[in-house]
């Protein structure tokens, strides 16, 4: 006599990131009116990361902070303190990820600190023009031995990415080849 038993399940690890990941995709959906829609005012990197998902924690959390305070800025509402306490939290395993010699040069290490400067333009960033992360993804990028993407989510991301430190290596008199 063959006894079936079973319990149920409880949640898995994954459905937490499924639900970031849908809830990103959703975000970044091209059918999104365009006010909304941070793959048209971002970047088409954007449209690479939901793959990339669960395998950096920094892109993970800067992901999940960005997806939060899209939904707060969607609906109009002011910021959240769950907004601030993510973001915080990513910056706090970014800064773990940039401590580290090879995750520091990573190309998800890299899509996190350009998550977060989406972030902070939902968040606000106290009057300034650039943010800070422009100036870590410009050091990021210095930092690396070779300077050109090392495949196609690099060049993306490296295409979305220029304004920013470009902005930010002209409104404090950096060179940008030095």
């Amino acid at each position: 006599k063959v006894i079936f038993s079973f319990e149920i399940p409880r949640a898995c690890p994954g459905n937490s990131m499924m639900s970031l990941t849908n809830s990103f995709i959703g975000a970044i959906k091209r059918s999104t009116d365009l006010r909304y829609n941070l793959w048209w005012a971002f970047g088409t990197f954007l449209e690479d990361i939901p793959r990339r998902l669960g395998s950096n924690e920094a892109l993970d959390h800067a992901v999940d902070a960005v997806t939060t305070a899209h939904a707060g800025f969607c609906t109009g509402r002011s910021v959240s303190a769950e907004t601030l306490a993510k973001y915080s939290y990513a910056l706090k395993t970014l800064r773990v990820y940039l401590d580290h010699p090879v995750q520091a040069s990573a190309s998800s290490t890299l899509c996190a600190v350009m998550i977060l400067l989406v972030c902070q333009t939902f968040i606000g960033n106290n009057g300034q023009m650039i943010s800070g992360h422009a100036q870590g993804a410009a050091s990021i990028l210095h930092a690396r031995k070779n300077f050109g993407p090392r495949d196609d989510f690099e060049r993306k991301l490296f295409l979305s990415l220029r304004g920013s430190v470009v902005g930010h290596t002209r409104l404090h008199h950096i060179s940008c080849l030095s």
